[in-house]
């Protein structure tokens, strides 16, 4: 498993937009503030970071919408 520095950033930035196309997809207004922040109506609904985990040899992402997101 590659845990570089690059390729670390590479799955972050997928991961946020990932979410954030999602969203347009299904209709939200959502912007990116950065690469693995996404907003709605100008909130941070969507973070994405990583934790390495190199002695598991994996790689944990972690990505967390609010509750308050309607359907």
């Amino acid at each position: 498993v590659d845990f570089s520095p690059s390729f670390a950033l590479k799955t972050v930035i997928n991961a946020g937009l990932s979410v954030y196309n999602t969203l347009v997809l299904l209709g939200f207004d959502a912007k990116l503030k950065w690469p693995n922040d996404v907003l709605i109506n100008g909130k941070k609904v969507c973070g994405c970071f990583y934790i390495p985990q190199r002695r598991m040899q994996r790689m944990l992402l972690v990505s967390s919408l609010p509750r308050w997101l309607p359907p």
